[in-house]
């Protein structure tokens, strides 16, 4: 898809050198090889001719395939190591001109064994064009490439300002501007994202700042303070713009202080209830969202007469639970159950009391 539609920008697709030059190693290294297999099939193999006519065959069979695998060798050098200074003016003009096309990211890689003999001969067409152009030639071509070049930025800067995507409009404006200082376009352009930043900034100012109040509705701060971060870079000398990022930070520090009052009220209010297990959970909770502020100080001191309380509460309704098990006659419930609240708790009043109460447990489920 890219090689077509660069054919149709009127510009002949170039085979990538190191493929090339790979080719052309590969040529060189069985050239070299069918050499050797000639000469030791002239010594193996039986013939008619004398020693001295063999070793006369085989000095030339050598000394040609070394000459031409040499050759293509060399040739492999230069197509890799001269690629990109004899071309690089045709490889900047094919990149200015497919930059801003998502859909030609990525060129044609493969090339089949049929058209490397063409590609090699347009590649060796190309290398001496351009070392053989005299300087007036090489700078009228600069010339052009750059004009090219500066055509397809303004291209690139108008497709960015139409799209609202000022920051990226105003880079790569601050780009065009450091490449073509005097250029009577650099102002125009300029002049022109203004204008069209003046044209929808109340527009998407509003519109934005209400799906920004949306979100903190909904409880989605992340989103809102994105959408703020973004408003902001996108008007970055608009006071309303930058004003939606103070209201989003004040909204969400004043949600949280409301969240961790509310969750502080509920710990007070399981404790008074004597639900401490909830209350150490919630508590958790409290430390791990807010860890910082005043109410996570307090509760830190708080901790470990919280999980006392629970470890009492959980005690308690397991022996609880013992006892009904034994009423119902689930004798290996409430045996299995007193077995882990003696491992858990080994050194609680229930487990010492339940030490002479387990055998017995034991024998009534049937377990002795």
């Amino acid at each position: 898809m890219a090689t077509s539609a660069t054919k149709n920008r009127g510009m002949i697709p170039l085979p990538r050198p190191y493929v090339i030059s790979r080719v052309l190693q590969v040529v060189a290294v069985l050239w070299l090889l069918l050499a050797v297999v000639g000469i030791v099939s002239l010594w193996l193999l039986e013939s008619p001719m004398t020693t001295e006519a063999k070793l006369l065959r085989s000095v030339v069979a050598a000394v040609s395939g070394l000459t031409v695998a040499g050759a293509l060798l060399a040739l492999a050098m230069v197509v890799r190591y001269n690629y990109n200074t004899a071309i690089n003016i045709r490889l900047a003009e094919r990149r200015h001109l497919s930059r801003g096309d998502e859909s030609e990211e990525s060129l044609a890689t493969a090339i089949t064994a049929s058209d490397v003999g063409d590609q090699v001969v347009s590649l060796l067409r190309e290398i001496n064009e351009n070392t053989l152009l005299a300087d007036q030639e090489k700078a009228r071509k600069r010339t052009r490439v750059a004009q090219a070049q500066s055509e397809q930025m303004k291209v690139e800067i108008d497709q960015l300002i139409r799209a609202t995507k000022w920051p990226a409009a105003r880079a790569r404006l601050e780009e065009f501007r450091a490449r073509y200082p005097n250029r009577k376009e650099v102002d125009h352009l300029a002049n022109q994202l203004e204008t069209a930043i003046k044209e929808h900034r109340d527009v998407d100012v509003m519109s934005t700042s209400e799906q920004i109040r949306s979100y903190m509705t909904l409880g989605l701060w992340d989103k809102a303070r994105l959408a703020a971060e973004q408003l902001a870079a996108k008007y970055p000398d608009d006071p309303e713009a930058h004003k939606m990022e103070n209201i989003v930070r004040l909204e969400d520090q004043e949600h949280q202080k409301e969240d961790r009052l509310r969750l502080y009220r509920e710990i007070e209010h399981l404790v008074n209830r004597k639900h401490y297990r909830d209350a150490k959970k919630t508590a958790q909770i409290l430390l791990e969202r807010y860890s910082d502020s005043p109410e996570a100080a307090t509760l830190r001191g708080q901790m470990d007469e919280l999980a006392r309380n629970a470890d009492i509460e959980t005690r308690r309704e397991m022996e609880t639970q013992i006892i009904e098990y034994t009423r119902q006659n689930r004798h290996k419930e409430a045996y299995e159950l007193a077995a882990m609240l003696m491992e858990q708790y080994p050194e609680s009043p229930q487990a010492v009391a339940l030490a002479d109460t387990i055998d017995r447990l034991r024998e009534k489920a049937g377990l002795g």
